[in-house]
């Protein structure tokens, strides 16, 4: 009988015990019976393998280590281009980052979920995985504090290094081996429309990131101290680590075939399956108790129309400034540019000599400020339903939808 994954010799062996007969000074081992035996089967531990076909033949692989084949940074590269292997779509914000200034590491990948959770992963492709290892720890809640804003600033920074490095090896494989070309500049802009495609929402600027940050722990092998570890923190602290077996086989020399699989949580397991019950009761609830973006409701029910003026209001400016406050400056009014079907924006200029810059509504706050507050350089992005009004000193945004009943107070 031959045992899946390697056994002893290929096959399991019983163990004959009974009691022993005493003649003398001799012992032996009794003659045993079908009755009287009993089997203890050994098993070696299981080890994958990956059948390979080749021309109907097949052929069983082990797993190679990655030492000397594969190093850490290139297996990372592998999962930023393909961020699904970790067993899910997730949009990558940027990998090797050190955001923090206390940061003595570097968090190897951050990502967001479909949900708009935040991912961490630790990648190791050494076979001595730690707990001491478990860096991504030391990041959750700093990043469960990250702004919509700040998260679309890394994916910024992460978007236009990919552009650059993409310019730099077109200008290198070309025929004339030129010199490196200007690379196309990724805006805040083209970093948000990359984040609102990936979570399908209408406006960016209504969106807040949840608090709730997973982690997934990629590596050959973990030893079963990791393990029980990851499962208490799951079981009893909630928090939603991943245990993710990456194996290497070589095909080829050379060529390498690459297995992800998820140890723990298990699929079946009751308590992975209630957390992630939770989860989507969770966001459900979210979204159901969540009020839609005031623009485009008060747009799309014809409250407001494109082009029409509104205002900042005062209370938008913290308290030792308000003072500052001028409804008649071009500063303090936008308009509301609502055309080609996308999410509505509004439209700002610091004077009355500038041209319009179309802003996310969110964005305007910090805009003015800067404008009017001295030497104010700290970007932030501001609630816009109870910042902006139809007239100065008039309703709010906020007291428009409700009075419409468009809003549920």
């Amino acid at each position: 009988m031959a045992a899946a994954g390697g056994g002893l010799d290929g096959a399991l062996r019983p163990v004959v015990k009974g009691p022993r007969i005493t003649e003398g000074s001799r012992s032996r081992e009794p003659a045993c019976s079908a009755f009287d035996l009993r089997y203890k089967f050994l098993v070696d531990p299981f080890s994958a393998r990956l059948l390979q076909i080749t021309d109907g033949a097949a052929s069983a692989l082990k797993p190679v280590a990655f030492d000397g084949r594969v190093d850490e940074l290139t297996l990372e590269r592998w999962i930023v281009d393909n961020p699904d292997l970790v067993g899910e779509p997730l949009l990558v914000l940027g990998n090797q980052l050190a955001e923090f200034a206390e940061d003595k590491d570097r968090l190897d990948i951050l990502a967001l979920d479909r949900f708009g959770e935040i991912v961490l992963t630790e990648l190791k492709v050494s076979e001595d995985f730690r707990v001491t290892d478990l860096q991504a720890l030391a990041y959750a809640g700093a990043y469960a504090k990250r702004s919509s804003r700040d998260l679309a600033q890394t994916l910024q920074r992460h978007l236009q290094k990919q552009a650059t490095a993409a310019a730099d090896n077109a200008a290198f494989e070309s025929p004339d081996g030129g010199s490196p070309s200007t690379s196309p500049t990724v805006t805040i802009e083209d970093a948000i429309a990359k984040i609102e495609g990936f979570l399908e929402v209408e406006d960016f600027d209504e969106w807040q990131p949840s608090q709730h940050v997973r982690i997934k722990l990629v590596a050959p092998s973990f030893p079963r101290r990791v393990l029980q570890t990851v499962k208490w923190l799951g079981d009893v602290y909630s928090l939603r680590l991943e245990a993710i077996a990456v194996r290497l086989f070589e095909t080829q020399p050379k060529t390498y075939a690459i297995a992800f699989e998820r140890l723990l949580p298990l699929p079946a397991d009751e308590d992975f399956d209630m957390t992630i019950r939770e989860r989507e009761n969770r966001r459900r609830a979210e979204n159901a108790s969540r009020r839609p973006a005031v623009l485009p409701v008060l747009v799309n029910a014809g409250k407001l129309e494109h082009g029409q003026t509104l205002w900042v209001t005062q209370s938008t400016l913290q308290s030792e400034h308000r003072d500052l406050w001028d409804p008649d400056s071009f500063a303090f009014q936008v308009r509301v540019h609502a055309q080609g079907g996308g999410a509505p924006k509004l439209a700002w200029r610091a004077s009355e000599a500038d041209q319009d810059e179309i802003l996310p509504p969110s964005a305007v706050a910090y805009r003015v400020f800067c404008e009017v507050v001295p030497g104010w350089t700290k970007e932030f992005s501001a609630p816009v339903a109870q910042h902006f009004s139809v007239a100065p000193k008039g309703k709010t945004l906020e007291e428009l939808a409700l009075e419409e009943g468009l809003w549920e107070s």
